[in-house]
């Protein structure tokens, strides 16, 4: 899926981003309250794969909401709002944003849940994700919209590396990986 184009009054593209799933309620992501503060940062790097990655498969997941009163909470997706905030100043238009409330007694609680929610607790295993990659036929497109884990998953061996100008090209057996052949 690709960034969806509109054309608005005075015939002027206007870019929209598309919403790739279904929510229990749409909201404008704008009135939304962060909870989760200095928990986690997002770098630019980051920041761009992650903008990337809305653009070409739209919003895929609804966000997680706590409402409190009349105030409504991000459990997860902050880092989603700052995509979309960045995506907003590059001028797209971003449509309202499919949410499902989560259920707490209070922010304490709430932030408890933030935090299994944002935990991952299964782990990426080389020839596990080697095989799902060629079950997808995954090219370096893919890649570059994708972040794993930290050190767990070197993505950069699927990448096809820039041609060097010098040394020896002939890369050894053991410096391939066993499953799909790239280099390690």
């Amino acid at each position: 899926m690709e960034e969806v184009i509109k054309y608005g009054k005075q015939g002027e593209k206007m870019k929209t981003i598309k919403i790739s799933c279904d929510g229990t309620n749409y909201i404008d992501y704008k009135t939304l309250t962060p909870l989760q503060g200095d928990l986690k940062t997002l770098s630019e790097d980051n920041l761009t794969k992650l903008k990337k990655s809305i653009i070409k498969y739209g919003f895929t997941a609804p966000g997680f909401v706590w409402k409190s009163g009349k105030k409504e909470y991000t459990i997860d997706m902050h880092q989603r709002v700052k995509a979309l905030d960045s995506l907003s100043e590059d001028g797209y238009t971003i449509p309202d944003i499919p949410i499902v409330y989560i259920q707490a007694k209070n922010k304490t609680e709430a932030k408890e849940k933030l935090l299994h929610i944002t935990s991952q607790y299964g782990k990426f295993e080389r020839e596990g994700l080697d095989a799902f990659l060629l079950s997808i036929d995954a090219d370096e497109g893919l890649f570059e919209t994708l972040r794993l884990t930290d050190k767990e998953i070197d993505m950069s061996i699927f990448i096809e590396p820039e041609e060097e100008t010098t040394g020896n090209t002939d890369i050894p057996e053991e410096k391939r990986c066993p499953h799909c052949g790239g280099i390690l």
